[in-house]
């Protein structure tokens, strides 16, 4: 009869036993379990041991402890290798956690089953060098894939929660964040320095070298949010040498300053020759397969930790940091013009106007006139010739901007082949987003046009903020990864024409004004193929705010002035002939009375018609009120042949 057959048949005397081979099935022996069935089972060879109702999972050793029986160390798997001065602490019985992992009377045997395992572990030479003193005064246990490590409460009374180790690491249901070996804070020397690594086994580690020690449950992704037995040392990180390891240990660190800024907090350095991912533990093995003595990487990763200090760094999220010294001492970048007064370097630009403007013509000849290294554009110095261009087309496609591109080719002296890239599509609606960066991997330009920005995307509705947004981000992700200058054109609302040059009907959220850095608008007006163009909004920039008369000839714009009143050219046709009609036949001044004479003379409406029909016109600038009930006419009528004049 082998040791544990005897421990299982005669010392525990298990009840209802049937023996099959070295495997014996029973009533589980555990006290308060509800014995109707064969639930527990043992192996004679290992000693291993399981209630199959979940009560208890351990091996003789565990099972003897559990059941009180004495002297329990005698049924270790080999009792040579187990040292016999350390006893395991003793778990009070309350506050048991209501787990899936965690499911007998007292969680003592959850814990005790483990660190049998762990102990089985150990003497079968796969302990990877682990201190076994170290393993018992933590109770680290074993489950045969993973280390499993338990964590305490302060007094280690209570277990608060497992932590299962890789492979898929993972904790028990609801276990917060929570400092592994935190329980020993209170008898650490707060005038010697902390510890914080990024695992468990590293932790372990260090403390059986009596270093004073913690780590998180989260490793290098967070800091528990308990921080109030930590600030009181002097903190060094040493986490993982890799990416994670070293940006975590760098930003907890900072943390851990913002808590308490007159601590000292470092970060040990790793030397640059080791592997990826090199760490505590790793030092250890390596110190052991060499057969040395001592941690060399570990004390120069020390001696070379870096003190954190709380610097205001020159990016925080999506904000770029300057101090105040900063912005006084260093000159203020000056702005740049691709085209003076109409397109800032660099700065998110907008062309934004109503249906039937030209628009598109306007921008496709802007782009041509910088791609060729013109000198001017519609009468505005160009200050970075021959640039190159690139013009995307969402709406018209590519045979009606080839016939376009040709068309104002024929205006000039062609020499920018090199300069321009266009792509086109239809008017369906998809995000173009990638196809443009893909081609601008190719093209490297300095100067993109979407047109139009509404077929830029498949999102639907610019009038939500939360929708625009989406749109803009991406735009702007293009000037910060390219450095390019962007100019988006985009449409008015329908209707409001009344209203002029007024960036208010331009359609799109408040996203998209506060978006544009510079914002340009174009409307055609009542007389053919002469537009108005000003600049609306200008970030940074001192910026004309004069209404500019735009003249399409043969398929090129030439810039015709400054016009004073714009007012005239966007009354209605038909309102301007019904009250040409009246004003004709008024004199130079004239009343309400002599109004009427002549509309009741040239029509048959009602008298409330003709004096809504004065009052219309003497809101525009047609006619000027000199008092109540007197008018005086005051600007001809602009036609066609006034503006070539």
């Amino acid at each position: 009869m082998t040791d544990f057959q005897d421990f299982y048949i005669n010392v525990v005397r298990l009840e209802k036993a049937t023996v099959n081979g070295a495997q014996i099935s029973s009533l589980c022996p555990i006290k308060d379990h509800r014995k109707k069935n064969q639930c527990f089972s043992a192996n004679f060879d290992t000693g291993q041991c399981k209630c199959f109702k979940g009560c208890f999972d351990g091996n003789a050793y565990t099972l003897a402890q559990h059941l009180n029986i004495d002297k329990p160390e005698q049924w270790l798997t080999n009792k040579t290798h187990i040292s016999e001065e350390i006893t395991p602490p003793i778990i009070k019985e309350k506050n048991i956690m209501n787990t899936e992992e965690v499911k007998s009377d007292n969680y003592l045997n959850t814990v005790n089953a483990l660190h049998g395992k762990m102990m089985k572990y150990l003497t079968n030479g796969k302990n990877e060098a682990f201190p076994k003193k170290i393993l018992k005064e933590e109770k680290v246990g074993f489950d045969g894939k993973r280390l499993v490590f338990p964590y305490f409460n302060n007094d280690m009374s209570e277990v608060v929660g497992i932590k299962y180790h890789k492979p898929k690491p993972h904790s028990t249901k609801g276990f917060k964040c929570t400092w592994y070996l935190g329980w020993h804070l209170k008898k650490y020397d707060t005038k010697k320095p902390l510890y914080i690594c990024e695992g468990e086994k590293d932790a372990l580690f260090m403390k059986s070298l009596n270093f004073q020690v913690v780590s998180s449950s989260n490793g290098a992704s967070s800091l528990p949010d308990d921080m109030a037995g930590i600030t009181k040392f002097e903190c060094i990180f040493i986490y993982d040498n890799d990416e994670a390891g070293i940006d975590g240990a760098k930003k907890h660190g900072r943390a851990l300053k913002l808590k308490n800024k007159d601590m000292i907090v470092k970060v040990a350095k790793w030397s640059i020759d080791l592997p990826d991912g090199y760490d505590v533990f790793d030092d250890f093995k390596r110190s052991m397969s060499e057969d040395m003595y001592g941690l060399d990487e570990l004390d120069k990763a020390i001696i070379n930790a870096k003190q954190i200090e709380l610097n205001l760094p020159k990016k925080l999220g999506a904000f770029t940091v300057m101090t105040g010294k900063e912005a006084s001492m260093n000159k203020a970048k000056e702005t740049e013009w691709l085209i003076e007064h109409i397109l800032p370097k660099e700065f998110n630009s907008c062309l934004a106007g109503t249906t039937g403007a030209k628009k598109s013509m306007w921008a496709i000849q802007l782009a041509m006139a910088l791609a060729n290294g013109d000198k001017n554009f519609c009468g505005n110095k160009i200050l970075t010739s021959g640039i190159k261009v690139l013009y995307v087309d969402t709406e018209i496609g590519n045979t009606e901007l080839h016939r376009r591109y040709k068309k104002i080719q024929g205006n000039m002296d062609w020499r920018g082949d090199d300069n321009i890239f266009l792509l086109s599509k239809s008017g369906i609606h998809l995000d173009i987003w990638k196809d443009v960066h893909e081609a601008i991997s190719y093209v490297n330009p300095e100067l993109i046009i979407f047109d139009s920005l509404y077929n830029t995307t498949k999102i639907g509705d610019f009038s939500k903020s939360s929708q625009m947004s989406k749109v803009t981000n991406e735009l702007t992700k293009f000037k910060e990864l390219y450095g390019v200058t962007i100019l988006a054109i985009a449409h008015f609302n329908k209707g409001q024409h009344d209203q002029g040059l007024s960036i208010d009907r331009m359609q799109g959220s408040a996203v998209l004004q506060n978006w544009v850095e510079f914002q340009m608008l174009m409307v055609s007006t009542n007389v053919s193929d002469f537009n108005l163009w000003t600049v609306a909004k200008a970030r940074g920039v001192r910026h004309d705010q004069s209404v500019i008369g735009l003249k399409w000839d043969d398929f090129w714009f030439n810039t015709i002035g400054v016009v004073e009143d714009y007012r005239p050219f966007l009354i209605a046709d038909e309102k301007k002939l019904k009250w040409q009609s009246i004003l004709e036949d008024c004199a130079k001044r004239f009343d309400t009375k002599d109004w009427m004479n002549v509309f009741n003379q040239k029509t048959t409406l009602s008298e409330r018609t003709g004096m809504q029909w004065l009052k219309e016109c003497s809101d525009s600038p047609m006619v000027n009120k000199l008092s109540h009930g007197l008018y005086e006419k005051d600007l001809r009528l602009i036609n066609e042949s006034n503006i070539d004049e």
